[in-house]
């Protein structure tokens, strides 16, 4: 995409092109695989979401598996299979190549009814709970004759692996398959920073000649919006007060109340322009919600406006190529 958009199609497709790149392949190959798991743990935590993709028996069934659609963005291990009988403590399936094992409960311990608001059941008693004859799954082959069940998460997400002093990006994931979707929530997405934005509240005080062990205040704060609209009363994610702190304690232990009220201090025009100055939103909200972080970004601008910090404030521009030659 980088390169079409300066050189054209043509010099790309046609002109012969070697294009060499920041990644590095030992770090790249890594954050694909870190990335990947952390999706599919935070997925099976809540838990299985079952697609009721069901096939008959009778008849030939390996063509009817064959012709059944799942979800894209399978691992490359993960196979299409069908259950081919349940008991209360295992079930017998066979994946597309024919390869017949069985899947125990105790290996779907994990796979709890998925409810509403991300809420979930209690762990199944028996298979039959989760499975049932014909159904049609992703399994992956754990060894000989042992199986168990795989689900595409749901939920998306990106990786973007720097280096603070001089931009390279060594390693970037934009979601969890490109089968799946070839959108890079790495560069293209903007989505809320939440308590990552919090460190720019507190840069700003800084460079405003505030100290860390400068105390401000972390009791109950409330919001007039106007009329006709709710008292805005944010709180700490532990729901509790803690009184005088300093600065640094504040920044520590990310307290929602003590970065509202510094926000309010050094005024939110000035956190908007330093949101502005480190690359992270160029027309930030003035908003007292925006210093926990109810703006929008991309990924790859969040972690350049981090590797500034890490870089004595010295700016930072990430790239992603190094060197084009035909």
């Amino acid at each position: 995409r980088l390169i079409v958009k300066s050189l054209g199609e043509d010099a790309v497709f046609e002109g012969g092109l070697m294009v060499r790149t920041t990644v590095d392949p030992v770090l790249q190959e890594l954050a694909t695989k870190t990335f990947k798991n952390g999706l599919i743990a935070y997925d099976r935590r809540h838990g299985y979401r079952n697609l009721g993709l069901n096939i008959s028996l009778n008849g030939n069934y390996k063509e009817e598996l064959k012709k059944t659609e799942l979800p894209k963005g399978n691992l490359d291990n993960w196979k299409k299979s069908v259950v081919l009988s349940v008991s209360n403590n295992e079930a017998v399936v066979e994946n597309i190549d024919g390869k017949q094992g069985k899947i125990s409960l105790k290996s779907i311990l994990w796979a709890r009814k998925n409810l509403k608001d991300q809420r979930i059941s209690d762990a199944p008693k028996k298979v039959s709970d989760v499975l049932a004859k014909g159904d049609v799954i992703y399994t992956e082959e754990i060894k000989d004759g042992v199986f168990e069940l795989r689900q595409v998460p749901d939920v998306e997400g990106a990786m973007v692996v720097m280096s603070p002093h001089n931009g390279k990006i060594l390693a970037m994931v934009g979601g969890f398959s490109f089968d799946k979707s070839q959108f890079n929530r790495a560069t293209q997405a903007y989505r809320q920073t939440g308590s990552t934005f919090k460190p720019f509240v507190y840069v700003t005080a800084l460079e405003l000649g505030y100290s860390p062990t400068d105390l401000i205040l972390d009791a109950p704060f409330v919001l007039d919006q106007g009329i006709g609209l709710p008292k805005w009363k944010p709180v700490n994610y532990s729901k509790k007060f803690y009184g005088l702190m300093t600065l640094r304690q504040g920044i520590e232990k990310s307290r929602n109340l003590m970065t509202v009220r510094l926000a309010q201090d050094v005024g939110m025009d000035k956190v908007a322009a330093m949101a502005k100055k480190m690359g992270v939103n160029p027309d930030l909200p003035q908003l007292l919600s925006m210093s926990l972080g109810a703006g929008e970004t991309k990924l790859i601008n969040m972690v350049s406006a981090y590797s500034m910090m890490v870089n004595g404030g010295k700016k930072v521009e990430p790239y992603l190529i190094e060197r084009i030659q035909n």
